[in-house]
């Protein structure tokens, strides 16, 4: 994983990755709830508790990513096997 060295390049990154992931977008935004607005959500008493909510909302991120990095390579596998030509056995006519 590279870090560019414009930050305006890094935010068009993002913008662009999360247009493309609603998932995504969804994560980031629940992890921004919790961060800004901790009292908003009754069950995050303690540090912990906001800890773990933030650790669920990754783990569940990584999920997501990971399904749709599953779906696009078996995609990307589906369409070379078929522009690949034919195989056809070397052998002597019966």
């Amino acid at each position: 994983m590279t870090t560019q060295k414009n930050p305006q390049e890094d935010e068009d990154r993002i913008l662009k990755a999360l247009r493309k992931n609603p998932g995504l977008k969804d994560c980031f935004l629940e992890m921004i709830d919790i961060a800004e607005d901790p009292d908003r959500d009754q069950r995050l008493k303690l540090g912990d508790d906001a800890e773990d909510a933030v650790v669920e909302v990754i783990q569940k991120t990584g999920r997501k990513l990971l399904e749709e990095w599953t779906q696009r390579r078996s995609e990307q596998t589906a369409e070379e096997i078929n522009q690949k030509p034919k195989h056809r056995p070397h052998g002597k006519k019966k």
